[in-house]
């Protein structure tokens, strides 16, 4: 029953995302046109302090509580109020750190960007309870809604803001018009009064996993961060701007495919944390339908980003191609485990913190030699060379707890690679005919999706036979 309710709510939480980063990557293209590198760097760092701030006021606290079966009111009220008092302390901290900040990086128009987006803390507690509600309850549906009325919305102002010349603003202002509305509809869509109530005892239950979680998602949060950090100071935001942009172009698969897969996943998996044998087959089952449909969609994004991003942004981001390249190459080795999702929802946030403290000294370790060189193509290529290792060290941890073997996880995913890998080879073969970029951009993905399509119906891969095999189960039902 678990899977199937998995799938409907994996199809509404696809078709959402599949929208959202199509809006948002209009909103992209359209802002790096009005918009340099270096604003857009600007904004990088703002980004950063916002998805910071997200993660303590909100990341353990949900987690524990949608992982738990039995809340209580009084437990939702004092984890309510935990989360606005620590909202506030973020939003005076930054007030008090914004012009060091500017300082820091060089950049004196970085304060007031700061302290106008500090606003966006305030809303960040007020939706916690509507959301973890909804997640428990499996209402994909309204959530995903939701968020989609939420980002179009704000994105309609940005774009009108955009077109009369705001600039910079714009973005800023579509961040923070974003949290509004999004707090305002889960509020309203959801049954709950805030109460006056706190207890110390319920906040000392959660709290060994909250904090544990926190901890983990703050340090999985910086070890991506800090290669923004370090080329924003040591080489500046010109630069952190065109590798940002690189990122975001390559996040669509990721964000795509896997982050909202696994916002499905989490209450599903939990609700069968005691059956090890199930919880082991549903996440070797999810692996191989993440490299099914994640690599040769990151293999077309590695063809076509020549073409594309002359076309769309201009010549001016021409050299945040190579930067693509090199990101799809390491994003093979993380979009096929989700050990963070398994431990969480086991109630093991200790280990998921363990792995997390392990694989980003590793990735820190790698994004600081590649620093050394100086320059971001270095720096990227470690990202390269730390993902791969990472990935052996979260499969030993699995098995040593969960008993899941890392060939099982390879046998699984190593038929989507050897499919999709043509995809690769094809694209190569049209850029030495030297297209315009329209002609090369469509011959490149009609092609490449073609060949995909035909491999799959021939050698069948085990993500093929199980997504048809689950497809006919339920319509058998």
């Amino acid at each position: 029953m678990e899977i199937y309710r998995s799938i409907k709510n994996i199809g509404w939480v696809t078709i959402s995302s599949i929208l959202n980063q199509a809006f948002n990557i209009g909103f992209l293209i359209y802002a790096s046109r009005s918009i340099t590198p270096n604003e857009y760097g600007l904004i990088s760092i703002i980004i950063i302090i916002i998805g910071f701030s997200e993660i303590f006021i909100n990341s353990g606290f949900v987690s524990y509580l949608i992982q738990e079966r039995r809340v209580c009111e009084l437990l939702y009220s004092t984890i309510f109020f935990s989360n606005l008092f620590v909202s506030l302390l973020f939003v005076l901290f930054f007030l008090a750190t914004s012009k060091h900040l500017s300082i820091y990086f060089g950049e004196p128009v970085l304060e007031k960007l700061i302290n106008y987006c500090t606003i966006c803390f305030l809303f960040l507690p007020l939706r916690t309870i509507p959301l973890v509600k909804l997640n428990k309850s499996y209402n994909f549906q309204k959530i995903s809604i939701i968020n989609l009325t939420s980002n179009l919305i704000s994105l309609i102002v940005a774009f009108y803001q955009l077109s009369v010349g705001y600039g910079i603003w714009a973005i800023l202002s579509k961040l923070l018009l974003f949290q509004i509305i999004n707090t305002t509809i889960y509020s309203l869509s959801v049954s709950w009064k805030i109460k006056l109530e706190f207890s110390w005892i319920e906040l000392k239950k959660s709290g060994k996993y909250s904090i544990n979680q926190t901890l983990a998602d703050t340090i999985g949060y910086w070890s991506r961060k800090i290669d923004d950090i370090i080329i924003a100071r040591f080489i500046g935001l010109y630069g952190l701007g065109l590798y940002s942009f690189a990122y975001n172009f390559l996040m669509l698969p990721s964000i795509m495919i896997k982050s909202q897969l696994v916002q499905v996943l989490f209450p599903t998996m939990s609700s069968i944390k005691n059956d090890t044998k199930k919880l082991n087959k549903m996440y070797i089952d999810i692996s191989g339908a993440l490299s099914y449909f994640g690599f040769p969609l990151i293999f077309i994004l590695y063809i076509i980003s020549s073409d594309l991003i002359p076309i769309l942004v201009g010549d001016k981001w021409n050299a945040a191609i190579p930067l693509v390249h090199i990101f799809c190459i390491a994003s093979l080795f993380e979009i096929t485990i989700i050990p963070s999702t398994l431990f969480k929802s086991i109630g093991r946030a200790d280990l998921n913190l363990k792995t997390m403290l392990l694989t980003k000294f590793i990735t820190l370790t790698g994004i600081l030699i590649g620093s050394i060189q100086g320059d971001i193509i270095s720096i990227s290529i470690s990202i390269i060379i730390s993902n791969f290792i990472n990935f052996f060290v979260f499969s030993i941890y699995v098995k040593k707890y969960l008993g899941i073997l890392i060939s099982e996880v390879v046998l699984v995913n190593y038929p989507a690679l050897l499919i999709a890998f043509p995809v690769l080879i094809i694209g190569h073969l049209i850029d030495i005919w030297n297209f315009q970029h329209p002609i090369s951009m469509t011959l490149k993905i009609v092609i490449g999706i073609s060949t995909w399509i035909l491999l799959s119906l021939t050698f069948k891969p085990f993500a093929y036979l199980l997504i048809k095999e689950k497809l006919s189960n339920k319509n058998k039902l």
